[in-house]
Formats: structure tokens, C-alpha cells, sequence
């Protein structure tokens, strides 16, 4: 799930490769930005 998300992230999902890695661990507590 991890890869699924950092791959929608960076595409421009939620902001950009910066956010990715923070999110990486929000979404494993909290998937506010999935889709």
C-alpha cells in the first residue's frame, strides 16, 4: 500500500515527493490523502 500511495502522491496526488515522505508515515495512522 505504501508504494501504491508514493507513486499517487508524486504524480500529484497530495503535493510532491516532500510531502510523499511525510505522508508515508501519516498514511500508515491516518490515510487523509489517498485519492
Amino acid at each position: 500500500m505504501d508504494k501504491h500511495y508514493n507513486y499517487l502522491i508524486i504524480g500529484g496526488g497530495c503535493g510532491g515527493l516532500a510531502v510523499a515522505a511525510r505522508l508515508r508515515r501519516t498514511l500508515k495512522k491516518s490515510n487523509h490523502c489517498t485519492y
